[in-house]
C-alpha cells in the first residue's frame, strides 16, 4: 500500500505542477485572410475547418508551428477602429498557413476566426496571444482549478482513511487453542495433570500468551504500515507543492519602457505620500482605470529599440517595481520607470527599451 500511495501522490504531484502552469503570453496584432483557405503551407488542400491561422515571421519557427494552438484574445484598436472589440473574449486557433514576409499582423486570423473576436471593419486589432495549454482545455470543459482541487483533496482524503482489508484480532480478543493443542495436551499431559494439576493448564496458558504475543506483533505491524503510508502521502503532498511552484510561469507580456525624472511626487495613486524610487507609472495599456495602484511588476530587459544605444543593457538583469502614477495618453512606452530603476537595467541614453513585463 506504502509504493501505490507514492506512485498515486507522484502522479497527482505532476497533474498539478502542468495544470497550474500558466504559458507565458505576448502582445502582438492580429488581421485576417478570406477563403478559400486551401491549399495551406502546413497541410496542403486538407481542410482545417475555419478556426485556423497563418503565422507570421514573428512566430512561424520555420515551419514548427504548423499545428501550434494559439488562444487570441483581443485587447484594443490599432486607431483604425476606435472601439473593435466584440463577441467572445478570445478564440483559439490553429496555426495552418504562413502570412509571407510583409504580413501586417503578428498571426493572420481567419476571417471567421476574426470576426468572433472583433469588429472586421477594424481590419487590424491589438491582441495578447499565447500557446493553448492543458489549463485552458480544462476551461472549455467547464473545469475549474478550484473543483479539481477539490476532488483532488477528496481523493487524499479517502487514501488517509483507507486500511488495508486484512483485519487483526485485538489484543484482548480470547484465542481459541488450535486442535493441535487441544491433543496434545489430552494425550500427553492428562496424566501429569492428575499428578501435578497445573501442568495441562501451564502448557495452555503459554500457548496463549504466544498467540497473543503474535498478535500484538501483527498490530504494531499494521500500525507501522499505516504510519509509513500516510507519511508518505505527505511527502508527496509537498512534492506536489514543490513541483507546482517550481514550474509555475508568471504571465508576462511584452512591451517597452521609458523613464520619467524626480520629483516623483505628487502621484496619481497616493498623493505626496513618498513611495521611494522603486516605482513606475503605468501607460492606459494596464492602467485599467486605476486599478493598477500597488501592483508589482517585475520588468526584465530584452533588448533595443534602435532609439539610442544599441546595447543599452546593463546592471541588472530585471527591477521590481510598484505602480504609483499614471503615464497618459501619448505615452512613449508600456511602462514609464523612474529614472533610477531605468539606469539599473540599461543605459539612461538609449531612452527607451524593450521588456517583459510578468505581473508579481
Amino acid at each position: 500500500m506504502a509504493k501505490l500511495s507514492i506512485l498515486l501522490c507522484i502522479a497527482i504531484a505532476f497533474m498539478l505542477s502542468f495544470t497550474l502552469r500558466e504559458v507565458v503570453a505576448h502582445t502582438g496584432t492580429a488581421t485576417f485572410y478570406t477563403p478559400p483557405y486551401v491549399p495551406s503551407a502546413c497541410n496542403g488542400y486538407q481542410k482545417d475547418g475555419v478556426m485556423i491561422a497563418a503565422a507570421s515571421d514573428a512566430i512561424w519557427d520555420d515551419g514548427a508551428a504548423c499545428g501550434r494552438k494559439y488562444k487570441v484574445k483581443c485587447t484594443g484598436a490599432t486607431n483604425q477602429s476606435p472601439h473593435p472589440c466584440r463577441g467572445k473574449k478570445y478564440v483559439v486557433v490553429k496555426v495552418v498557413d504562413y502570412c509571407p514576409s510583409g504580413c501586417e499582423g503578428t498571426i493572420d486570423l481567419s476571417q471567421e476566426a476574426f470576426a468572433s473576436i472583433a469588429d472586421p471593419d477594424a481590419g487590424k486589432i491589438k491582441i495578447s496571444f499565447h500557446q493553448y495549454g492543458l489549463k485552458y482545455c480544462l476551461q472549455e470543459h467547464d473545469i475549474s482549478l478550484a473543483d479539481m482541487g477539490r476532488n483532488m483533496a477528496v481523493g487524499l482524503i479517502g487514501i488517509f482513511n483507507f486500511r488495508s482489508d486484512e483485519s487483526y484480532p485485538e489484543e484482548s480478543t480470547p484465542m481459541t487453542v488450535p486442535s493441535q493443542l487441544e491433543e496434545h495436551t489430552v494425550s500427553e499431559n492428562w496424566l501429569d495433570a492428575e499428578d501435578n494439576p497445573f501442568n495441562a493448564l501451564e502448557l495452555t496458558s503459554s500457548y496463549t500468551a504466544n498467540n497473543n504475543d503474535a498478535n500484538r506483533a501483527k498490530a504494531e505491524s499494521a500500525t507501522i504500515q499505516s504510519f509509513i503510508m500516510e507519511l508518505s502521502i505527505l511527502f508527496c503532498i509537498a512534492l506536489a507543492f514543490i513541483l507546482t511552484f517550481s514550474s509555475w510561469e508568471v504571465v508576462a507580456d511584452t512591451g517597452t519602457a521609458t523613464f520619467y525624472t524626480p520629483p516623483y511626487v505628487p502621484s496619481a495613486c497616493n498623493g505626496y505620500q513618498n513611495d521611494g524610487v522603486m516605482i513606475a507609472a503605468a501607460s492606459d495599456a494596464f492602467w485599467d482605470g486605476g486599478s493598477a495602484c500597488g501592483r508589482n511588476y517585475k520588468v526584465e530587459f530584452r533588448g533595443a529599440t534602435n532609439q539610442g544605444d544599441p546595447n543599452p543593457c546593463r546592471g541588472q538583469d530585471y527591477m521590481v517595481v510598484k505602480i504609483v502614477d499614471y503615464c497618459p495618453s501619448g505615452c512613449q512606452g508600456t511602462i514609464d520607470l523612474s529614472q533610477e530603476d531605468f539606469a539599473a537595467i540599461a543605459n539612461p541614453d538609449a531612452g527607451k527599451i524593450e521588456i517583459l513585463l510578468p505581473l508579481l
